[in-house]
């Protein structure tokens, strides 16, 4: 047996180890004279496969000495960059596909008193229904009447006819049972000319208008009842890098989220003004190689 072929055995066994138990290398990092033993302990699966497919390249290429050892490392590390470009380019286009749609035909300011939220709802069980951006919308002002709307496909076109919750601020002797996670809503405004934050409860701020006779309350209603509907969801969920779900060309790691606007045309029907949406993925590494989990 050739040192060459001697090397490849031993390092393909070592890879194994590696690939099976990642963690030693962990051992070692914990300290700093160990750090680089485990840099180097994760790298010995990558350095046998640069190792192999050049040695199997060097067999076939009709050069000899360092010119044919120099091309067969170069050509080795040519073919192991070739998948991941062709595959990154393919889910570099995919990604693009799903915001090529996106607009902004908004006139601000919005003048509609009644707004929906569409999205897939998920309320624990005898909450109100009226979610952050529920009680914000009506405790500003900025809508008079808001309609929640639970859709599993937030992102597909609006239905006049689905059926919706309309939430409103009213003026009654007795005020009906409300029931909020309290903290659940807060949001974050950034001060006027400085770094700080403030944060703002519509939780409080409601029960202190219910204590002045202001009551929330709630009505079936339908989406076409809205003047304008802002629609959140996910249009891809992809798939985790903590999913454990090991080495896959073909694995989805494309997550998109979308908020849409669609406003009333002519007293039916809804066309959408804007569309933002928010794409996050895993792109392959630089070399198709492999490395400890």
């Amino acid at each position: 047996m050739r040192r060459i072929e001697k090397v490849l055995l031993v390092l393909g066994i070592l890879s194994l180890v590696v690939l099976a138990l990642p963690d030693l290398g962990m051992l070692a990092a914990m300290t700093i004279i160990g750090l680089p033993l485990a840099i180097a302990y994760w790298a010995i699966p990558a350095i046998f496969l640069v190792t192999l497919v050049a040695y199997l390249i060097h067999r076939v290429l009709p050069l000899s000495g360092k010119l044919a050892v120099t091309a067969s490392v170069v050509l080795a590390v040519a073919a192991l960059a070739l998948p991941p470009f062709v595959l990154n380019s393919a889910i570099h286009r995919q990604a693009a596909s799903f915001a090529a749609g996106d607009l902004n035909k908004l006139s601000l300011p919005l003048t509609a008193h009644s707004i929906a939220s569409r999205e897939k709802f998920r309320f624990r069980k005898g909450a109100t229904k009226c979610d952050g951006f529920c009680l914000h919308s009506l405790l500003t002002g900025t809508a008079k009447r808001f309609l929640v709307a639970h859709s599993d496909t937030p992102y597909g076109e609006v239905s006049p006819d689905q059926d919706a919750i309309a939430f409103q601020l009213e003026r009654r002797q007795d005020c009906p049972p409300v029931s909020f996670k309290s903290g659940a809503h807060t949001l974050s405004f950034r001060r006027v000319n400085a770094s700080t934050v403030r944060a703002a409860d519509p939780v409080e701020t409601l029960k202190l208008r219910i204590s002045n006779g202001e009551c929330l309350v709630s009505a079936p209603a339908k989406l076409g009842d809205a003047d304008l509907v802002v629609s959140r969801g996910k249009v891809s969920t992809g798939v985790s890098r903590y999913a454990g779900t090991g080495f896959s060309l073909n694995l989805d790691t494309i997550a998109a989220s979308r908020i849409s606007v669609h406003e009333k045309k002519d007293g039916t029907s809804f066309g959408e003004t804007f569309r933002q949406t928010q794409v996050q993925y895993r792109p392959f590494g630089w070399f198709m190689l492999p490395a400890p989990d």
